[in-house]
């Protein structure tokens, strides 16, 4: 993907660069990207038409400069993810509480743990059950492979992620979600593709934390699915993160607060700074917890 800067795209369109400006953080580029002070404009950007046809959503406030590179390129090398996946799973059962605690369940660490140890806890449903083995095992198949999120590709975890609990073949369980206008409704399979090609264009080249903190903050946003929200947000995350050699965040209950409220200012006005930041830390305490379980 090329990008041009304000003033080329001044140039190029025929409108002033503060035009440009208004236009981007109105949400009506396609694919326009924040970077700092300034805007990153795909090179084949079409100049936006009548005003009265907006783009439905805006573009995100994203910051990459947060992302401590050379920390997490240096952690990771010690970590192969082909042969990490074991390891880490062993590690998963306070995150999987957590991601039971976003979804309005308490279910506790222990609990879990002894699911994943292959035995039956009497405390919780076969629904339960069946989410936590489908999930762990579709964590451990990311770990293995390296493409791009699609829109087949979403549809087919959310599908096995529900499988045995809920007849599902991926289609998404939302028609509409509201608009920033009042009154306004969006259809959620036109989200989804927007989302996708946004993805697609321009957020997949960034750092792995920037990308996947971005399309998960947006499907959360989107809410395309009723059921186990979070536990496909969690993938979707994850698997963003090891498609560029990075291992997902490990989490618990401490984070609750701060993490509603990160996903707070994502909803409300497409900020992710905060929830870089968050997902950041977390993936760093995934490589510290995996150095003392070595």
């Amino acid at each position: 993907m090329q990008y041009m800067d304000v003033n080329t795209a001044s140039q190029k369109w025929g409108i002033t660069g503060r035009r440009v400006r208004i236009l981007c953080n109105d949400g009506r580029i396609d694919g326009a990207v924040r970077n700092g002070w300034s805007w990153l404009i795909p090179a084949d950007a079409p100049k936006p038409g009548d005003g009265r046809v907006l783009r439905r959503f805006r573009n995100l406030d994203i910051r990459p400069g947060f992302v401590d590179v050379d920390t997490l390129h240096g952690m990771s090398s010690d970590f192969p993810l082909s042969s990490s996946s074991s390891s880490f799973v062993s590690l998963l059962p306070s995150t999987i509480s957590f991601l039971f605690l976003l979804d309005g369940k308490e279910i506790g660490a222990e609990e879990v743990k002894v699911v994943l140890e292959g035995k039956l806890c009497y405390s919780l449903s076969l629904q339960e059950h069946l989410l936590i083995v489908n999930f762990t095992s579709i964590l451990k198949n990311l770990f293995h492979k390296k493409d791009k999120w699609n829109g087949g590709t979403l549809k087919e975890t959310y599908a096995r992620l529900m499988q045995g609990i809920l007849d599902s073949d991926g289609e998404y369980e939302r028609e509409y979600l509201e608009g920033r206008e009042d009154g306004e409704k969006i259809s959620v399979k036109a989200a989804m593709e927007t989302m996708l090609k946004q993805y697609e264009d321009s957020w997949s080249l960034l750092h792995p934390v920037s990308s996947s903190s971005i399309l998960s903050g947006e499907i959360t946003r989107i809410s395309p699915y009723n059921s186990a929200l979070s536990f496909f947000t969690y993938l979707v995350l994850g698997g963003e993160l090891m498609r560029g050699g990075v291992l997902p965040p490990l989490l618990d209950s401490s984070i609750l607060l701060e993490a509603k409220a990160a996903y707070s200012l994502v909803s409300s006005k497409g900020v992710y700074t905060d929830l870089t930041s968050l997902t950041e830390r977390m993936i760093l305490r995934s490589y510290m917890e995996m150095k003392k379980n070595v």
